[in-house]
């Protein structure tokens, strides 16, 4: 994904979208939006770094789809986030 940010940033938020935890890779860019999301895990993608992404899913991955879906529905969304550029 990170290769080929500028084609398939918007992945994350259709992950989102769907309630699914999501992994991204560990730049400035993504933490500055998704470091506070415990839905969203990042990785420098070290074999060590990816198995503990994996088992944070795994392990709490009822409450990260929660919390995908709800803060797809009120934060992460076209019309949150066009309210904040209009006004």
């Amino acid at each position: 994904m990170y290769a080929t940010g500028g084609s398939s940033s918007n992945k994350i938020y259709e992950y989102m979208s769907c309630g699914l935890p999501t992994i991204y890779f560990k730049a400035k860019t993504y933490q500055d939006s998704l470091g506070s999301s415990n839905w969203a895990v990042s990785t420098d993608l070290l074999d060590s770094s990816l198995k503990i992404c994996f088992d944070t899913i795994i392990q709490n991955y009822n409450s990260m789809r929660n919390d995908a879906a709800q803060d797809f529905k009120t934060k992460f969304n076209y019309q949150n986030v066009i309210k904040n550029i209009i006004n």
